[in-house]
This record gives structure tokens, C-alpha cells and sequence, in this order.
């Protein structure tokens, strides 16, 4: 499973190889602990790639840099497994009233079948535990947020960057998060769930 989030900093513009090098580490630094607590045991968490973004019709080559992990994930193994497919999903909202800059992260499946109830991750249950850890980490680099740690990513905000925005020309393509909203109500990863029937 790959989540994806942006940062925007000023300074970043263009941001260099070097740079990106400390962004990849920083945020597996910031948010590694707490995104392994939603991985079981028998999943490894790979580690962070930081990329640049390409500017509309550039043809220039993206740098990226890739922070490496390799630890599985430290959530235990449910006393009954649930869906794979079954995911707790953080929606992130900005100050702009519109779709475009609107962004959903889908979170790591837990399998955690006792953590269901209907329709809903149950009140109170390690899934949903986990999730608002993570949330509460994520949501220092919210506008307004007491900010992430790291000399690179300190300033940072986490953003909403919307392609359809930027193939539009509309302005601005990206709009900076001021809040999110862990869902208790279960998501579905389609993608977990193709080739079966």
C-alpha cells in the first residue's frame, strides 16, 4: 500500500536533491513509529520516497530520494481477522470550498475483524486507536499546527495538490490543510480486492 501526502514550503522552489534527501528522512523520522503501529507483524513498512512535483508541461526529470525502513509493522495479530480491503480513512480539508482540495489518506488495513461493528470501526477499538495517534502526529504540519520536526521540514505545511486544478490552469493548484477528520466509519481499498471474485 503506498499513501501519498504533499508538503509546500517556500523555499522549496525548485527543491533540490540534497534537500529532498533530509525530507525523505524527516518524515520517516516524524511519522514512522506511528505508521508501523497500524501495520501487523507480518508487513514491513518499506519507507519514505520524497519526489518533486512537475510543473505543467515541463519535460525536466523529477528528483526523489527514497528513506529506507525495512521494520515490520508492530501491530499484533487480531484475535479474528477481518477484510483486508477494510481500511480507517483520515479526510483532510483546507480552507477552499471545493472538491479539488479535498484529500482523503487511506490508512494501513489492520485485518482487525473485532474492531468491526456493522458498517463502523468500533468506539474505542486498537484500530481506531492507532489511527488517531497518526492523525494527531499528521495534524502538526496542519496550518496552524505546532509544526513537524526537522530543520527541512520544520515550516512545512501539508497540502492538498490538485492535478485537475493544475491541468485547468486554475490557481492555485495546491491548498494548504487545516484540518481532518479521522472517519469511523469503515472504507473500502478496491484495489485489495481485485482478481477475486
Amino acid at each position: 500500500m503506498r499513501n501519498t501526502f504533499h508538503l509546500v514550503k517556500s523555499s522549496w522552489t525548485p527543491i533540490s536533491a540534497t534537500q529532498l534527501d533530509s525530507v525523505a528522512a524527516q518524515v520517516l523520522a516524524e511519522f514512522g513509529t506511528l505508521y508501523r503501529a497500524m501495520i501487523r507483524s507480518n508487513a514491513v513498512f518499506d519507507g519514505v520516497l520524497a519526489s518533486q512535483l512537475r510543473s505543467t508541461g515541463s519535460t525536466d526529470a523529477i528528483a526523489e530520494s527514497f528513506a529506507s525502513s525495512g521494520l515490520a509493522g508492530t501491530a499484533s495479530t487480531p484475535t479474528q481477522l477481518g477484510p483486508t480491503e477494510a481500511c480507517v480513512v483520515l479526510s483532510m480539508h483546507t480552507g477552499l470550498a471545493s472538491r479539488r482540495y479535498r484529500g482523503r489518506l487511506f490508512l494501513p488495513p489492520r485485518e482487525a475483524g473485532n474492531d468491526i461493528a456493522g458498517e463502523n470501526w468500533n468506539a474505542g477499538s486498537s484500530t481506531l486507536t492507532v489511527a488517531s495517534a497518526f492523525a494527531t502526529e499528521f495534524a502538526k504540519g496542519y496550518v496552524g499546527g505546532t509544526g513537524l520536526s526537522g530543520a527541512e521540514i520544520s515550516g512545512a505545511l501539508i497540502a492538498i495538490f490538485s492535478r485537475a486544478a493544475e491541468a485547468a490552469g486554475a490557481t492555485p493548484t495546491a491548498a494548504a490543510v487545516t484540518g481532518a477528520t479521522v472517519q469511523n466509519r469503515i472504507h473500502w481499498l478496491r484495489s485489495r480486492a481485485r482478481g477475486t471474485t
